[in-house]
């Protein structure tokens, strides 16, 4: 009687995918796409003229919306300023404003009438202090584009790594390197002010 060899079964491919991570890099990279696809609406810009009743105040919780805010003699609102609105080199120019300064700024129409509500923020698209411009309206979209940009990039990177180590055996030293090219690329990017910051 002759021995059969015993065959080796080969197990189907699809059974050694990391159907958790393949799952979950889709749903990073769905989210990623479809989160940043709405754009602001354009609105009309309405220009005031105010002196500060207070000095300029940075906001020092972390995952706060406003990078700085400040009150007027004009009106009882808060005005604010995004996070994200203004480039890295005018912050100290922003953080140095003093009451008793006039500024020219402008505002969206839709929250000028909401000026006397004291409870209201409004938000500020673009700022001159004497006569110096420290930012435009379209500066403003720009910057608040950039800084949306990094949720998008954050989240392309995440769901490209998922979805690698769901479809194939990456070792965690790949892992590693692939991590710390992207955040060495984050820093420079921060750095030399191209790309997102």
């Amino acid at each position: 009687m002759s021995s059969k060899k015993n065959k080796r079964i080969k197990p189907n491919k699809a059974s050694q995918f990391n159907w958790s991570y393949i799952v979950l890099g889709l749903l990073v990279l769905y989210w990623g796409v479809f989160s940043n696809t709405s754009k602001e609406i354009p609105h009309a810009l309405i220009q005031l003229k105010v002196e500060m009743s207070s000095d300029m105040l940075e906001v020092k919780e972390k995952n706060d919306y406003r990078y700085s805010y400040f009150q007027v003699k004009e009106y009882p609102v808060e005005f604010i300023i995004l996070i994200g609105s203004i480039s890295p080199d005018i912050n100290s120019k922003i953080s140095d404003l003093r009451a008793g300064q006039k500024l020219d700024l402008k505002i969206k129409d839709s929250d000028f009438t909401e000026l006397n509500n004291a409870e209201t923020e409004v938000v500020v698209h673009e700022l001159s202090v004497n006569g110096n411009t420290l930012f435009t309206a379209k500066e403003f979209q720009n910057n608040r584009a950039l800084y949306d940009k990094r949720y998008w990039v954050l989240a392309l990177f995440l769901g490209s790594m998922l979805l690698l180590n769901g479809f194939f055996s990456i070792s965690s030293n790949t892992n590693l390197i692939i991590g710390g090219s992207a955040f060495l690329a984050v820093i420079l990017m921060r750095v030399f002010q191209f790309g997102l910051y």
